[in-house]
Formats: C-alpha cells, structure tokens, sequence
C-alpha cells in the first residue's frame, strides 16, 4: 500500500492511478488533489446538506415525529423511511458535490469498471458467515471474561410485520448505499489523492465513518472502526462499492430484526471490549472472501 501512487507516462492532470491491485482508484488523477476543487466541493456539500437537513426536519414536522427526541418504538416504520430517505439525500448531496467539484462521472467513484449486482449479492451472503463468525468470537471472549451471554439479557424483538421489514429493507438499503458512496466511494478517493498513501486513506476514512455515528463508547467507536476499515478494503480490492453495500445491508437489517428499534439507534450503551473482538472475527472472514474473489477476478482478466 506504500506504493508510488501515479503512473510516469504523460504529464499533469492526465495522469492516472497505476493501481491493477486497488481497481476503485483508477479514476484519481493528480488534478484531484487541488485544493480548488476540494474546498468547492467541500462548499456545495455543505449548502445541499442543509436543505436535506431543512427538507428532512419539514417531513419529520409534518409526520408529527419529533427529530430531537424521536421514539423509535411508537412509529418504527415512518422513522425508518425518514431516517433512510434523509440519509440517501445526504449520499447524494455528497456525490453530486464531488461530481460538480471534479468534473467526473458518477460513476468513477462508485464502481469504475461498471456496475455488478453480482458483487452487490455476493456482499449480502458474506455478510451471513460473517456474522456468525462474529457472534462466536463474542461468546468466546465473554466467556473467558466469567461473563458467557444469556438469551435473557436480550431485549424483546420487534414485532416482525410485513410493513416493518418493508420499511426496514428500504430504509437501511438507501442509508447503506449513502454511507458506502460518502466514506467507501467519494472520500476514499479523494483522500489518496491528497496523501498519496492508499492505507493511510483507508484508515482515515474508517475513523470519520466510526467518528459521524457519535458514539462515546470508545468500544462501538472500535467496532464501527473496523467495520470502516473492513469494507473500505473490500471497495478498493473489487473497484466499487456494491460488495460493501451488500455487507453493510445485511449488517444493519438484521440489527433491527433482532432488537427493538430503540436500541439499535441507541449511542450510549456500553457494548464491552466483545464488540470489536466480534467485529474483528466478521472483518477476517470479509477480508478473505475479498481476497478471494479479487485474485479470482485478476486470473480471469489474465485469462488463466
């Protein structure tokens, strides 16, 4: 990852990432690191952030849900439309943005070489192993604490109505595809252009995705970290952002099948130090299954 990062032939803003082992940059060119282009997409961001902001508190008024103190139990499925609608407002303010502010195609920072709903598939039946690698890791690691899980410590499920899994599977679908496009897409991107060192962009961007849901346990702030970094690695390896969408679905969509709603948004609860022991088994089994299915892909491509 410590590699050069731009190619020697040609001059300029001509020049292109020389990258075959990381596809999602091959769209960067050396012109993406002016701080022209950066501060005035960081200013048209900001100015359509607001009137999502504006836009998503008029809806939440005339939906009588209250934004400052929203009861997540009372409308489960009007809050998740809004939450989700709101969120995919904000992914596109984002790539509009950067679209304006760099002159490129929607698509360069998203999936370069074409979109692949196999790959946005094949992210969502990941996910499922790697769950349940990280389910195991976490009983194992309470277990050597002297504190093995019960099933009675769990809180009730929510009441499982086609309307709510409807609402569930839209909502967490457009609030995943609008984080992936802003931290695994738009900022992965444009951060190696400015340092120039693809894991240090990974890091960075993994630290604003745990750092925006605004947890102060520094164990959920560790568990969103290595998910960051974890999907962030599966964007870069298979040249766009559908694999980690579909992991990031899937991740989220069974949180809110399982618990009530009100505590899958919860940012104070204190998950212990089995969070990101979990977390860090799921990211293993991603980060093989990437591999695999990128070295897979380079063999094609070579035709052996």
């Amino acid at each position: 990852m410590l590699v050069r990062l731009y190619s020697r032939p040609g001059a300029g803003h001509r020049r292109r990432m020389s990258r075959p082992f990381f596809p999602l940059l091959q769209p960067v060119r050396q012109s993406d690191r002016g701080a022209a282009r950066a501060f005035g997409c960081l200013g048209l961001a900001l100015v359509l952030i607001v009137g999502v902001a504006v836009a998503a508190a008029i809806a939440a008024a005339l939906a009588g849900i209250s934004m400052v103190e929203p009861d997540p139990d009372t409308r489960p499925e009007q809050l998740l439309l809004l939450i989700g609608v709101a969120t995919g407002a904000l992914g596109a303010a984002v790539l509009i943005a950067a679209r304006v502010a760099y002159g490129r195609p929607f698509a360069s920072f998203l999936w370069p070489s074409g979109f692949s709903g196999g790959r946005l598939a094949t992210g969502m039946v990941v996910a499922v192993p790697a769950m349940i690698a990280g389910a195991l890791a976490a009983a194992a690691v309470s277990a050597l604490q002297g504190a093995p899980p019960s099933l009675a410590d769990l809180p009730d499920p929510p009441s499982l109505s086609p309307t709510y899994v409807l609402a569930a599977a839209g909502a967490l679908g457009l609030a995943a595809a609008a984080e992936e496009v802003i931290f695994r897409g738009v900022a992965q991107q444009l951060l190696v252009a400015w340092v120039r060192v693809v894991g240090v962009a990974l890091v960075l961007q993994a630290i604003a995705f745990s750092a925006v849901h605004a947890d102060p346990d520094p164990a959920a702030f560790a568990v969103r970290l290595i998910m960051g970094l974890t999907w962030g690695w599966a964007a870069l390896r298979l040249g766009g952002i559908e694999f980690s969408t579909g992991l990031h679905l899937v991740n989220n969509l069974v949180l809110v099948m399982l618990v009530p709603l009100s505590e899958a948004m919860r940012v104070d609860r204190d998950i212990g130090w089995a969070g990101p022991a979990s977390q860090t088994a799921s990211g293993l089994v991603v980060v093989l299954a990437v591999e695999w299915l990128a070295r897979r892909s380079a063999a094609r491509a070579r035709g052996t």
